[in-house]
């Protein structure tokens, strides 16, 4: 082997091996973003539900609809246009409980796409080291033969759509890192 191919040898086995790495820290923030944020967020989720219920504007606004009900006398004019006053208030307590419930459907997709492209990129390192190897030994052993086999066909392949899967597992990693570092900060 000359040194071209020693070379190509040892920088695919260097990325690959940094995609390994890469691999193994997007499976341990998918486990952090499944467990820890997950839970964290589901019990703020809690406490929202359990204060619109029981502190919140919506809550004095059952109540109050719930006492006239028993009483059977309403005065509906009054009952809309005190609704209407408290709407903006009531609206902003549900939409910040919705936004809560949004971002823990939001993390656990997150979590589970995470813990999928870290397979896929581990597989993707192995493949293009594989691939490499494949294409050095046949352009080292083979430089006479003109015809284009299947293995140069198959490893082109793979040289072109690996990077792809690549870029889109470090997309993904980076959304991962602005979500925990968005919660972290609002913590």
């Amino acid at each position: 082997m000359n040194f071209v191919s020693w070379l190509l040898v040892i920088i695919s086995f260097a990325y690959s091996s940094s995609l390994c790495v890469v691999s193994k820290i997007m499976k341990s923030k998918s486990k952090l973003l499944g467990t820890k944020i997950k839970k964290l967020l589901a019990l703020k989720f809690i406490e929202m539900s359990a204060d619109l219920l029981s502190t919140s504007e919506f809550a004095e606004l059952m109540e109050e609809v719930s006492f006239l009900t028993n009483l059977e006398v309403i005065d509906k004019d009054g009952l809309f246009h005190e609704l209407y006053q408290k709407f903006p208030r009531i609206e902003k307590e549900l939409k910040e409980v919705f936004i809560r419930v949004s971002l823990v459907n939001k993390i656990d997709y997150l979590a589970k796409d995470l813990e999928r492209k870290a397979f896929v990129l581990r597989i993707a390192a192995g493949l293009m080291f594989i691939s490499v190897l494949g294409l050095v030994a046949y352009f080292d052993f083979c430089p006479y033969i003109s015809i284009l086999s299947i293995v140069q066909y198959t490893t082109t392949g793979l040289m072109i759509i690996l990077p792809l899967i690549i870029f889109d597992s470090l997309k993904t990693l980076y959304q991962s890192d602005k979500i925990i570092r968005d919660f972290l900060r609002e913590k």
